[in-house]
């Protein structure tokens, strides 16, 4: 967040932290982002009751774990999808942004994995890179979709909240035996090339 307010005051996109802020929290279709933003989130709740592991903590955790996950996680989408991914997608198709901001997001984790503190210490680093590879998708064409880069942070935030009531690690070390996981996969790039084609289209008839 902090290198992503320099870039931009540097570069003379922003002149202040208010501008900032308000890029941040900026909307131009807020119906749209909220369908687009729940339909995200219920894909990854099915996802998490059906191949997650229960912890000790009830489902209510993940709503008190929500505000600490935006500060938490959540946050540093600011820099992903409200900075790089619509700055490299100038230059590149969507694919090609997407993979390069991941390539980029994945190794960010690494410490966790690393430190035996992490929280993803001794896990499967494979099935995690899949995983935030696909997200990295679906998280882009949610700010390409919406242009509110707050809809991306709490998405990132939901995903991090529901790690307090289901062992996401326990998912990503068993991938890719979890079969159903694939499904949940296709619907967020179907959805995702969708809503791209759409916007393609639209541009197009312009």
């Amino acid at each position: 967040m902090i290198a992503t307010y320099i870039v931009l005051k540097r570069h003379s996109d922003i002149k202040n932290i208010k501008e900032f802020i308000k890029r941040i929290f900026e909307n131009f279709n807020k119906s749209k982002t909220i369908i687009l933003l729940i339909t995200y989130c219920v894909i990854i709740f099915i996802a998490a009751i059906l191949y997650g592991t229960r912890t000790d903590y009830p489902f209510y955790y993940i709503i008190i774990a929500l505000p600490v996950m935006i500060l938490g996680g959540g946050i540093e989408e600011i820099g992903w999808r409200g900075f790089l991914q619509p700055s490299l997608e100038k230059k590149y198709n969507i694919i090609t942004a997407t993979l390069i901001t991941a390539s980029i997001w994945i190794p960010w984790h690494t410490i966790t994995f690393v430190l035996e503190s992490g929280n993803h210490y001794q896990d499967s680093f494979i099935g995690f890179a899949i995983w935030l590879t696909v997200w990295s998708y679906g998280a882009a064409t949610l700010y390409r979709t919406t242009k509110s880069v707050f809809a991306c942070v709490l998405l990132h935030a939901f995903i991090n909240s529901i790690g307090a009531v289901f062992n996401w690690n326990l998912l990503f070390d068993s991938f890719p035996n979890k079969i159903g996981m694939y499904v949940v996969f296709a619907l967020i790039i179907v959805i995702s090339t969708v809503l791209h084609i759409n916007d393609q289209n639209k541009i197009k008839s312009r």
